[in-house]
């Protein structure tokens, strides 16, 4: 973090969430440590605050219950997780904020600082695509349901969306075929308004000779 060379300074957004999701990965990897790493934290009392309201918030999420329910039992939790799958000669690449599995489903989780109307669907995209990379790098399992779990951290609110197996294998289709389009030079990207799932390909679409999707820096 920049700002350890700049006590109390004011930060941005984008430093201001990467300093929240750096407390929330703190409550559930080492939660005696999230209180003190804020308190020695080189930031403003406003942003400090702001910090603490929000993981006081978290702390009394079902979100953050569900994780807890599943590190306390035998199933599979994942922190910080990079997940890749090949699709089409290209490698597809994402960072999970976390996902775990809960008996039935597995949940895929993202942290936003906020997440306002027209960021949600394009958040929800994103997600949809860490479901494919995930369902690529587990072993199956009976419901091949994977929940989406988009956790806005200031108002403490998850919308919450369920991805069957069929409709991940829609994505995948899509992906595909895309990909295929874009070798053959016939690929057109859609206007943003129009575009359901292809934040990705205009990506792509602008550097044609790319062979690796990078889902984070893509949306």
């Amino acid at each position: 973090f920049n700002t350890l060379e700049h006590p109390d300074t004011d930060i941005g957004g984008d430093e201001f969430g990467e300093w929240i999701h750096r407390l929330l990965y703190l409550v559930h990897c080492d939660p005696p440590a999230w209180s003190s790493t804020l308190e020695g934290a080189p930031l403003s009392m406003d942003h400090k605050h702001r910090l603490r309201h929000m993981v006081t918030r978290y702390l009394e999420s079902d979100l953050y219950s569900q994780i807890c329910q599943a590190q306390n039992s035998t199933h599979q939790c994942m922190f910080e997780k990079r997940v890749q799958m090949i699709c089409s000669s290209r490698l597809i690449n994402g960072r999970l904020d976390g996902a775990f599995f809960n008996g039935d489903d597995w949940v895929i989780y993202d942290y936003k600082t906020q997440v306002s109307d027209t960021q949600r669907s394009r958040y929800q995209r994103q997600m949809s695509i860490y479901a494919l990379l995930l369902s690529n790098g587990v072993a199956p399992w009976s419901s091949g349901v994977i929940q989406l779990h988009l956790y806005d951290c200031t108002t403490g609110q998850s919308t919450i969306e369920r991805l069957t197996g069929n409709q991940q294998q829609d994505i995948l289709d899509q992906m595909t075929s895309t990909l295929a389009s874009i070798d053959s030079k016939t690929f057109t990207p859609p206007a943003e308004s129009q575009c359901h799932q292809c934040d990705i390909w205009r990506v792509q679409s602008t550097c044609p000779q790319r062979d690796l999707f990078d889902i984070d820096d893509s949306l």
